[in-house]
């Protein structure tokens, strides 16, 4: 039981060090002047590859053939999973980022909080747009101007 349990350890300290120093890399590539896109499109490229082999290496498999209903999931679940990268590696940028690994950090609550139904993601997208008469998918730096968070650079 103690060997389960020093593994499990193991298994929430190493992925914390490592997502710790996630803003601090994003910031220092910026500064390099690499974009957020292309920071999250290495990310992505270069994880699904170390993915698929250290998978293949501990004996899984590596899925592709799906119904279609899982692949339409699959594809929501990778786009929404992109679009939080990109948003996240925005706000290191341009916020501390002690502020955004905060906020990110919250989003248990969000779930708990927000009915998550398609109405109230729609009224809360189109009162964000109208509040700040900007195209929302432009990821412009006033996403994080003017609100709660500080240390903006």
């Amino acid at each position: 039981m103690a060997s389960l349990e020093r593994k499990g350890m193991i298994s929430i300290v190493i992925p914390a060090i490592i997502w710790g120093t996630v803003g601090i890399n994003v910031r220092l590539l910026s500064k390099q002047g690499l974009e957020p896109f292309t920071i999250n499109f290495f990310n992505m490229l270069i994880g699904s590859i170390f993915i698929y082999y250290f998978a293949k290496y501990k004996g899984h498999k590596v899925q592709f053939k799906h119904s279609a209903n899982v692949t339409k999931h699959l594809i929501l679940q990778g786009v929404f999973f992109s679009l939080t990268v990109i948003l996240l590696f925005f706000a290191f940028i341009h916020t501390s980022i002690s502020d955004a690994s905060f906020i990110q950090q919250t989003m248990p609550l969000w779930v708990m909080v927000l009915p998550l139904n398609r109405m109230t993601i729609i009224v809360l997208l189109l009162k964000a747009g109208y509040y700040k008469g900007r195209d929302l998918l432009s990821f412009e730096p006033w996403l994080y101007r003017n609100t709660f968070l500080t240390n903006i650079h």
